[in-house]
């Protein structure tokens, strides 16, 4: 879990959750979520986050 503080007492709180995919569609709210799909962790597309990287590869402290 990474929690940075931002301004006016905010608090961003970035949570990870280990799954296996049993079957279904992935179905994005359109809200937030621009675009949802299922990639390897060599095919994740360009300028994800380092530390969403490092999370994803279990490479975290």
């Amino acid at each position: 879990m990474d929690s940075r503080p931002l301004g006016g007492g905010e608090l961003f709180i970035e949570v990870a959750y280990e799954a296996l995919a049993v079957g279904g569609s992935l179905t994005p709210d359109n809200f937030e979520i621009l675009e949802a799909r299922w990639v390897t962790p060599t095919d994740l597309p360009e300028g994800t986050q380092e530390s969403h990287r490092q999370l994803i590869n279990g490479t975290t402290t």
